[in-house]
């Protein structure tokens, strides 16, 4: 599904990053490792693994996910103060985000934060879903 999907991405990233960032970086927003192992695979870095290779921008991962509960299940609120990063070796000045889908945009906020404080100064998020808010419907 990723490589299907990674076309699209492609376009994506080419919004947001244009012509005018150099030297970035691709990486993921990581799930929970429980999640991960019942699953047998991160479905995030598969996407940021396929979109490098379709965009022939590098990969690497940049952050591990703390200890916290999934954000399955959990209201807005919730999800606002459940994700936890650390950054993992020297990070870039740009960096693009990966993540399969954004529900309020914590995890994406989380991963930015921790990766300005480790050193990138522009981080941007790529999503492949977007979960629709229906408190606004």
């Amino acid at each position: 599904m990723a490589r299907g999907l990674a076309p699209a991405l492609s376009f994506l990233l080419d919004d947001t990053i244009g012509t005018q960032y150099r030297d970035v970086v691709l990486t993921w927003a990581p799930t929970i490792p429980e999640r991960a192992r019942h699953r047998g695979f991160d479905q995030a870095e598969v996407l940021a693994r396929e979109l490098a290779y379709r965009s022939g921008q590098p990969v690497r991962r940049l952050l591990r996910r703390l200890p916290g509960e999934h954000q399955t299940g959990r209201n807005r609120l919730e999800r606002a103060q459940g994700v936890y990063f650390g950054a993992v070796g020297p990070v870039p000045g740009v960096v693009v985000v990966l993540d399969d889908v954004v529900t309020t945009g914590s995890t994406l906020a989380a991963a930015a934060t921790v990766l300005c404080e480790a050193g990138a100064h522009s981080v941007f998020g790529l999503a492949l879903a977007a979960t629709p808010d229906r408190s606004q419907m």
